[in-house]
């Protein structure tokens, strides 16, 4: 949220001053919305270059904003567009909902595993997470995946890691007596859920802390590559 819009000579930029920390980058577009006032509603909708001058303060290197007299700020907001605009909860609805379809429709990797056996299903099961997540990373390198592009690869890697999940069950199945299969099943499955824990302790170390996190402060493509590299070890 922007606290303070401000001219800084006919020849300079707009400064916005943020109640907060921002994570602009200099060079990105970003877009203002909110802002009521003589002379400011150039500001609306339009996309802007923005120059980082500290970690609250940017400036808009298309709006002059010379006479434009004092603005009324209304809940006032910048954002960065990326890839043409921000995700919205729809977006994030599509991505996690494919990955919950790879995840939960195991019908190919069973048929895998009943027809080929242990090892062409955990050659399949990495072969589709390699390809999922290490399409995700390279989208993420473009700066302009859509959501249902990463919603379909992250589909694929979750078919791929729902395969290794069937393929560990089915082996521990027979090395244990009939009447604990129960429970053997629910050992695999809770050590599988057990495991969100392990990156729930790394995240900090990628610049993840907490809801005011910002992206510009988290190496995202390290966090996965560094999955991809545990789940094929």
């Amino acid at each position: 949220n922007i606290s303070n819009i401000t001219k800084v000579s006919r020849a300079n930029p707009v400064t916005l001053t943020f109640e907060k920390r921002h994570g602009f980058v200099t060079g990105r577009d970003v877009q203002v919305s909110g802002v009521s006032g003589h002379g400011w509603d150039a500001l609306l909708g339009s996309k802007e270059k923005v120059t980082v001058v500290s970690e609250t303060e940017i400036q808009l290197d298309g709006v002059d904003g010379a006479g434009a007299g004092t603005p009324q700020l209304s809940g006032a907001q910048a954002e960065e567009v990326t890839a043409g605009r921000c995700w919205t909860t729809a977006d994030l609805t599509t991505t996690y909902g494919l990955g919950a379809v790879g995840a939960f429709i195991c019908v190919v990797p069973g048929w895998i595993i009943d027809k080929f056996g242990p090892i062409v299903a955990g050659i399949y099961g990495l072969v589709l997470i390699n390809v999922g997540y290490g399409s995700i990373i390279a989208l993420l390198g473009g700066g302009s995946a859509t959501p249902t592009e990463v919603g379909l690869l992250y589909m694929v890697e979750e078919q791929g890691s729902a395969t290794l999940f069937m393929l560990v069950f089915c082996l521990a199945m027979p090395a244990f007596p009939q009447q604990f299969s129960g429970l053997v099943g629910g050992a695999v499955s809770v050590s599988y859920g057990m495991s969100s824990l392990l990156w729930q302790i790394i995240c900090p170390s990628f610049g993840f802390h907490s809801d005011s996190t910002f992206i510009n402060d988290t190496n995202l493509k390290g966090f996965l590559i560094l999955i991809l590299i545990c789940m094929d070890t």
